[in-house]
Parts: structure tokens; C-alpha cells; sequence
């Protein structure tokens, strides 16, 4: 059996796998869910589910020698491989992984949710729960020579016989691992670092409950009195249209989350924050538009910037044909 998708690039060339569903598949090899070597590649938006690697990584999503990749906004749950990285595996020269959801993934080896083998990689804005490793890193497994940083990120009830929140090691060569704003069962206590390895355990990072709505239930929503609600990296200002696993704002009450949910935020266009995108927001779009204090005045819990459909950073007449176009798609 083969992986489900396949991208291989050149030197230069791309690969965008984006809104796919991805599922029930089986693998000898690398990547029963999707392979990509070469390029760099996007998998953005995807659901990749119940994948079965016996190779030597990834469930998932494997990243083989590619120039960059970025994985982003993708529910990544329930994958198993016999080898490293039960939801994805990384051996590339950059790994970008944001925002996204990795639960229920095992690795027989190391890397239940994260494998990072020899990659100069960050992971930020990602929820890792219930993933498990027979060996090393429940959550996350860095073997690499080069730095990996997590940064606003929540790793919590992972499991594995070594590190069972984090693994940091090498095989033959030292490294490092930066972890910031980030909720961390049991602290520096759920990471293993290994001989020669570095941990550099920085600002910002908790060990509380993340308070998830139904975990058992696979609801990784983070509730009401949650500490991880708006404790993420301070210094952090997304990138305009960057969202939340929901598709919500990222940036709400000034400060982002930790973990792959921003609690309390709504989609773009849902200008009177009632959950639904319609005509009713047809007037507070009027109201930001030509009178942004009466806006904030009739929604105050709303933000103006739910206005900016155009995602350029500005609410002015540039987002009409945008927002006519989300209101009569």
C-alpha cells in the first residue's frame, strides 16, 4: 500500500493540498496520509484521520527532505505508525506548523503527535492531547541537531515511556529545543532532555488545566476560566486572514491564546457576533464603516476588524465587494 496523497516537487516547485479530507488509508512506507519530499509544500485545512503507517514515520503527514513546508489549520487525529511521529514526521530543512489540532495519534517508536527529526522547525498555536509514544516524546519528539521552537502552544495528557509531554535528544549530535508561552503538563518535568541537549525553557509557559470542553469526547475547545485564554506570546501579531483551527480570528481582546482554539472569537464577517454570517450584519458593517463609535457602542464585544474582509489590515470601502461577495456566495 502507497500513501493516499503524494507530492513530489523540485528544486523551486510547490505543492498546495488544501480543504482535503484524508482518511483510512495504509502505508509500508513513509506517510500513510500524505507524503511530500521536495519543494515546498502547503497542507492547509485538512482533515487527516485513522492513517496506518508500518514504515518508519508519520500516520499523517510526512515531510521528507523538502526545501520548506507549512502545515496549518489541519485536524490531524486518530493516526498510528510503527515507526516516529504518529501524526507527522518532519525531516526537512523547515517545518512551519500553526494552528492545528493533534489528538489521539500513536508512534511505536518516538513522536506520538510531533517527530522532528533533522529539521529546523517551529510549531505555534497547536493543541497536542492524548497522542502517545512506546518510547520517547509523547507529544512531541525533537531529534535533530538543529534548534525546534514551540511557542503559544498547549501539550496536555500525552504519554510515552520517556518525556511524556516532550522529548528532547539526539543520536550522535547536540541540540536545542525553545519552548515559550506554551502550557506544559508538569512543566520542564514532562520534557525528557536527553544527554548534550539543550532546553531553553523560556517566558510565558504554565502548567495548568487548559480546562477543554470534552476531551474524552474529542472537543478540545478551550471553556470559560481557561488559563490558556489570552496567555499566548504577547509580542505575536498575526499575519492579516490568519485564523484559529475554526476559522476564526486569531488576535481577540488584544492578546492570542495558547493552543490551536481562540477562545471567544468569531469569524470574519460576523460583524454583530451573533455565529452566523447574514444580512443582520449588513448594518454593524455599515456602522464601521462610517461610524466606527456608534459601532463600539452598539457591539461592545464585538471587533471592528471582523469588518476586514479583504483581510489587508484596514476596514474601509475596499471590503463592500468582499463582504457581498461572503453574503451571497
Amino acid at each position: 500500500p502507497r500513501p493516499a496523497v503524494i507530492c513530489v516537487s523540485t528544486s523551486g516547485g510547490s505543492a498546495s493540498i488544501i480543504d482535503c479530507t484524508v482518511t483510512n488509508n495504509s502505508s509500508g512506507g513513509f506517510g500513510a496520509g500524505i507524503h511530500c519530499n521536495g519543494g515546498d509544500p502547503i497542507v492547509d485545512a485538512c482533515y487527516v484521520a485513522e492513517n496506518t503507517s508500518n514504515g518508519g514515520g508519520a500516520g499523517g503527514i510526512t515531510a521528507w527532505r523538502v526545501d520548506s513546508m507549512t502545515i496549518s489549520n489541519c485536524l490531524i487525529i486518530d493516526n498510528w505508525t510503527g515507526g516516529h511521529g504518529g501524526a507527522i514526521y518532519c525531516n526537512t530543512d523547515r517545518t512551519t506548523i500553526v494552528s492545528c489540532l493533534i489528538a489521539g495519534n500513536h508512534a511505536d517508536a518516538h513522536g506520538g503527535g510531533v517527530f522532528f527529526g533533522n529539521s529546523r522547525s517551529s510549531m505555534e498555536f497547536c493543541t497536542l492531547s492524548n497522542n502517545s509514544a512506546s518510547k520517547l516524546g509523547g507529544g512531541v519528539a525533537r531529534v535533530s541537531q538543529f534548534e525546534v521552537s514551540i511557542s503559544s502552544c498547549v501539550l496536555w495528557r500525552n504519554q510515552a515511556a520517556e518525556g511524556f509531554e516532550i522529548a528532547v535528544v539526539n543520536f550522535g549530535s547536540n541540540g536545542a529545543l525553545s519552548v515559550d508561552y506554551t502550557d506544559v503538563r508538569g512543566g520542564r518535568e514532562g520534557i525528557h532532555v536527553g544527554s548534550g541537549q539543550t532546553l531553553n525553557w523560556g517566558e510565558g509557559n504554565i502548567d495548568e488545566d487548559p480546562r477543554f470542553v470534552d476531551p474524552a469526547g474529542g472537543d478540545f475547545h478551550l471553556s470559560s476560566g481557561s488559563s490558556c485564554i489570552d496567555s499566548g506570546d504577547p509580542l505575536i501579531a498575526p499575519a492579516a486572514g490568519e485564523t484559529d483551527i475554526d476559522g476564526q480570528t486569531r488576535l481577540w481582546n488584544d492578546r492570542v491564546d495558547m493552543g490551536a482554539d481562540e477562545f471567544g472569537s468569531f469569524v470574519v464577517g460576523d460583524i454583530n457576533c451573533d455565529g452566523v454570517v447574514d444580512a443582520f450584519d449588513i448594518e454593524p458593517f455599515l456602522l464601521v464603516l462610517f461610524d466606527p463609535a456608534g459601532y463600539e457602542a452598539r457591539f461592545p464585544d464585538c471587533d471592528r476588524m471582523l469588518a476586514d474582509l479583504n483581510f489587508d489590515g484596514q476596514v474601509d470601502p475596499l471590503d463592500i465587494e468582499s463582504f457581498l461577495d461572503v453574503l451571497f456566495p
